[in-house]
C-alpha cells in the first residue's frame, strides 16, 4: 500500500489545495495503479506480480506543497 497524505490543505466542497495525484509503474515501466482523487489522501492498493523497481510518482494537480509518502508491505 502507498499513501501520500498532504499538510494542512485548505478544502472547498469539492477538491482541496494543494491536490496530488499518485502513480505506481512496475518494473518494466507500465502504469500498474493510479490515484486521482481530490480528497487529503490519495492511497494506492496493488499487489505486485513482479519483482523488481517499481516507481511512485507524485504530481501537482493543482497548488504545491509539502507531502508524506507511506510504503508498506506484507
Amino acid at each position: 500500500m502507498f499513501r501520500q497524505a498532504v499538510h494542512d490543505p485548505s478544502c472547498g466542497i469539492w477538491s482541496c489545495s494543494p491536490d496530488f495525484d499518485l502513480y505506481l509503474y512496475d518494473p518494466a515501466g507500465r502504469l500498474v495503479a493510479r490515484s486521482e482523487g481530490t480528497a487529503r489522501e490519495e492511497r494506492i492498493l496493488y499487489q505486485p506480480t513482479a519483482t523488481g523497481t517499481y516507481l511512485v510518482e507524485v504530481y501537482s494537480y493543482a497548488g504545491s506543497g509539502s507531502y508524506h509518502l507511506d510504503a508498506s508491505y506484507r
